[in-house]
């Protein structure tokens, strides 16, 4: 396939250590211009070419500024460069200023020092957070130090060769002046266009698959989850009825989840779709299982051994697809090409277990708020779309212990009076993922005027951003108190729920 990126231009961001270049490239995106990531250690000035940024963003967490190096070409591109935070310094050093070690915390005052600022164009003194480990005792020449911070410069530039640098952070709630200085540098400086929106991704992609894939047929498997469902529909919008996809039902999806994938993939995008029900064969392999990792294990591997029996009645296929989206590339530390089709790697061992040359994964210059919205593009339905993340062991990791048909029911029934009761309440987006969890603890209980010795089960409800953190939420006690009521009188054996209050960290989300 010729290269025919969708990743031309916009923001290049380039990360120097830590969580920080997500957060831009997300917050970037949120204003309708693409952006990128790469390692600022590794990347090269081939590679940052590939991109034909519009501009460039440097950040990241540094313990020790002298042990950051970074390309001096990276700021001889003519191509306009900003350097936040502790990246500030390693320009500054790079192009020949001194730099000094120095903790620098905390919310400061900020002093603009000139009025004709690009990057900080309009905006007077205000309080910005620091988290540096030094400070810039000169900038380089031909820099003018536009505001200082008790006597240091935290913030510089040289506009004839468009270098700008801040040595506070923009994160959010950190300054009032954040979206500002940010839109200046994306617009005014960079001349970056708001085409990064759903549609011209969708309508773009669909060109670019028909054209990798010509005249072949894929494979997909659907999970009935966001990112599977949306690549589904995007190929089948390129490809039509030469797409071939594989479903298999484990049995621990949940309440009415299977009939859901069926029903979508059958009447709005009439796909070539292959059901398999295969619960009591993942039962099985499962009989008296308890150690959570095992479990996982056990059900990755009988879905590959499912899933490769179906492909190969389907018969000669020429591609592989899978929904693999950015976080993911970010996280495998990924090279930087911006094609839809490449070699194929090692997914489970599928493609090559298949016989596949080529591995087709559209959504991957997508994070998932992204992958929601071309789903919604695309004409799938909201309760697909919205689906919250889900293991891809489902309940059975969400049944401490052992699972069995009568304790995966249990999960699955809690789970959607839960669902059903948070809807009922106008609270579905209250939380980001909830859901019911079998603990795995008995404790006695009164069962039709007799002792019991039931389970509980426990209700874990989370706020978050990236699900790297995650905070509590707290439904109304009316809400709790019906879900309580109903789960203990509709789902059998079960003598007592329980509240989830943790915060991750030090808990996960899900409790295996």
């Amino acid at each position: 396939m010729k290269n025919k990126s969708l990743i031309e231009g916009g923001i290049l961001v380039l990360n120097l250590g830590g969580n920080l270049a997500q957060y831009y490239a997300k917050k970037i995106r949120k204003m309708n211009v693409f952006s990128s990531i790469l390692y600022a250690g590794k990347a090269n000035i081939n590679e940052i070419n590939q991109f034909k940024p519009n501009g460039i963003l440097i950040c990241g967490e540094i313990n020790h500024i002298e042990d950051i190096t970074i390309a001096e070409d990276i700021f001889s591109l003519d191509i306009p460069v900003l350097a936040l935070g502790d990246a500030m310094l390693v320009m500054c050093k790079a192009l020949g200023g001194k730099v000094e070690n120095k903790s620098f915390k905390g919310d400061k005052l900020i002093d603009v020092a000139v009025e004709k600022s690009l990057l900080l164009k309009d905006i007077n003194s205000f309080t910005a957070y620091f988290d540096c480990n030094g400070v810039a005792s000169e900038v380089p020449a031909s820099f003018v130090v536009t505001a200082n911070c008790e006597g240091h410069p935290c913030a510089i530039e040289n506009t004839q060769k468009k270098l700008f640098g801040c040595k506070f952070q923009l994160t959010k709630n950190e300054t009032q002046y954040t979206d500002s200085i940010i839109k200046n540098f994306l617009f005014d400086i960079c001349n970056c266009s708001r085409d990064w929106v759903a549609e011209k991704f969708m309508l773009r992609s669909i060109d670019l698959l028909k054209e990798a894939i010509g005249d072949g047929h894929v494979l997909l498997g659907l999970s009935g989850g966001v990112d599977s469902a949306v690549v589904a529909a995007l190929l089948y919008k390129a490809i039509g009825e030469r797409l071939h996809c594989v479903f298999v039902d484990h049995g621990f999806m949940r309440k009415g989840e299977p009939e859901l994938v069926k029903k979508v993939f059958t009447d709005s995008f009439p796909v070539s779709l292959t059901c398999v029900d295969a619960g009591k064969r993942f039962m099985d392999k499962l009989e008296g299982v308890s150690d959570a990792e095992q479990k996982r294990k056990i059900i990755g591997a009988e879905f590959i051994s499912v899933f490769l029996e179906e492909a190969k009645k389907i018969g000669k296929l020429d591609h592989f697809a899978q929904g693999t989206i950015y976080p993911d590339v970010i996280e495998s530390g990924a090279g930087s090409g911006g094609e839809l089709i490449k070699s194929h790697h090692n997914v489970g061992g599928l493609p090559e277990l298949l016989g596949f040359n080529s591995l087709i994964e559209p959504l991957r210059w997508l994070f998932k708020p992204e992958v929601r919205l071309l789903g919604t593009a695309l004409g799938l339905p909201s309760h697909l779309v919205d689906r919250q993340p889900f293991p891809g062991p489902g309940i059975a990791i969400r049944c401490l212990g052992a699972p069995t048909f009568e304790r995966v029911e249990m999960v699955r029934l809690s789970d959607a009076i839960l669902r059903e009761e948070v809807e009922k309440f106008g609270l579905k987006y209250m939380a980001d993922q909830y859901f019911t969890v079998l603990t795995g603890v008995r404790s006695v209980g009164i069962h039709e005027g007799k002792r019991s010795y039931f389970e509980a089960i426990a209700i874990r409800a989370v706020k978050t951003d990236d699900f790297m953190t995650a905070e509590n939420i707290y439904y109304p006690k009316e809400l709790l108190d019906i879900v309580s009521r109903r789960i203990l009188s509709e789902v059998p054996c079960v003598s007592r729920v329980l509240l989830d209050i943790s915060p991750k960290p030090p808990a996960s989300i899900e409790w295996e």
